[in-house]
């Protein structure tokens, strides 16, 4: 945009569903850097040259190709190269990579999430911002009727973050992700939150919504290893994920029924995420919604499957039938678990922001607040609906950091 007349000008002309985003200029005002997002979570760094007039010469080149998120961007004094935040969400690093061709990305230093970055080239100062989260799995004993919790306390922690937990079906153990080890990868411990084993050796990627087979000889969850989410088991002794070709990419979630026989996947295949149904020993994908589906909980009794969609919950009967509301409500759609009482859920939460744990009683409600808990990124209840797992933000905020004498 001209900053003397306003005239707006378009640089970039990203393909539909696509967006340009994070755009910064060179020096010399030859070329236009910016990050192009292709999925959530998915963004590439792409450099366009321009003329004397900040027009467009040629097309976008690309300049790297991991599929990360990527968050800040800025130009080195020379014009030369360029110094990025990227990596898996909650593990964004410092790199630095020149646009020549065939050049790689170098990671500059180990200084935790790093979330922005700038550049002063004439002081030769480099300033980022570091962010400092603690994300950690807390335990609350839940009451007969379901609606009140008591006595919440750290389960699984440590000093990275640690989220998504779910019971193993004899609620002995329970699955969780953490980057304790440096990068995403799935953990088990014991339902006290001793012991915890890495159970897989994902190469790169964000890891999420784990869940146990019913004979608890596999761990389920989705990863973003090739650039959309994907499903993935793991062997509950540890060991190489695979990925289960069968639910497809953009799968948002998913799980086994009570008896093995079934895989129920939210998947965007169609456009949009949807709840699906597909044998687990092979067969045809049958899409069971049409107004949208996502985080399926099965009910106790194996006749129902819960899920969310925009406005609240909804159920279907597995031995057929149409979609029935259950209640309306503004939810977090990856945080919904159903007792034999009701169903609980997260309200009111935001990337920056726990939201509150709510509980829906059968048959017709009402929904109400359980005091004293504030959750995201996932809840789970043991198999005798005593306990209640959760994801909590324990610590949050920044620091902006200065680096004298940046070349």
């Amino acid at each position: 945009m001209s900053v003397e007349t306003g005239e707006r000008r378009q640089l970039t002309n990203a393909p539909a569903g696509v967006s340009d985003q994070a755009a910064a200029i060179a020096p010399d005002g030859r070329t236009l850097g910016f990050t192009r997002l292709v999925a959530p979570n998915s963004s590439n760094l792409h450099v366009l040259a321009l003329d004397e007039d900040l027009r467009p010469r040629g097309e976008p080149r690309r300049l790297t190709y991991d599929n990360e998120v990527i968050s800040g961007l800025a130009w080195t004094g020379d014009g030369r190269e360029v110094v990025f935040s990227s990596g898996s969400p909650g593990n964004l690093q410092l790199w630095r990579l020149a646009t020549a061709k065939d050049s790689r990305p170098t990671r500059l230093f180990d200084q935790g999430e790093v979330l922005n970055v700038a550049i002063a080239p004439r002081s030769n100062r480099l300033a980022f911002v570091r962010s400092r989260r603690e994300m950690d799995i807390h335990r609350v004993e839940l009451s007969s009727s379901g609606t009140e919790a008591r006595g919440s306390m750290p389960l699984i922690a440590s000093s990275r973050l640690d989220r998504f937990p779910s019971y193993s079906p004899d609620g002995q153990k329970i699955a969780f992700v953490s980057l304790r080890s440096g990068s995403w990868q799935l953990w088990a411990s014991d339902s006290d939150g001793t012991t915890p084993i890495q159970m897989s050796s994902f190469d790169r990627g964000e890891v999420g919504f784990p869940a146990w087979s019913p004979e608890m000889r596999q761990i389920g969850c989705i990863g973003h290893v090739e650039g959309t989410y994907q499903a993935y088991v793991v062997d509950a002794a540890g060991g190489k994920p695979r990925k289960l070709e069968a639910l497809g990419a953009d799968v948002g979630g998913w799980k086994w029924s009570h008896d093995g026989s079934i895989f129920f996947p939210s998947s965007s295949r169609t456009g949009s995420f949807e709840l699906w149904r597909i044998p687990a020993d092979g067969g045809v994908a049958e899409q069971l919604t049409q107004r949208g589906g996502g985080r399926p909980t099965e009910s106790r009794d194996g006749k129902l499957i819960y899920y969310a969609r925009p406005g609240g919950v909804s159920s279907l009967s597995l031995n057929g039938g149409i979609e029935q509301e259950v209640f309306k409500s503004n939810l977090y759609a990856g945080a919904v678990e159903a007792s034999r009482a009701g169903i609980y859920f997260i309200a009111n939460s935001s990337v920056a922001k726990d939201g509150d744990l709510m509980f829906f009683r059968f048959p017709d409600g009402p929904i109400m607040k359980i005091d004293g808990v504030q959750a995201r990124f996932g809840i789970s209840l043991s198999p005798d609906d005593r306990w209640l797992a959760y994801t909590k933000m324990t610590a949050t905020g920044s620091d902006l950091m200065l680096v004298e004498n940046f070349h």
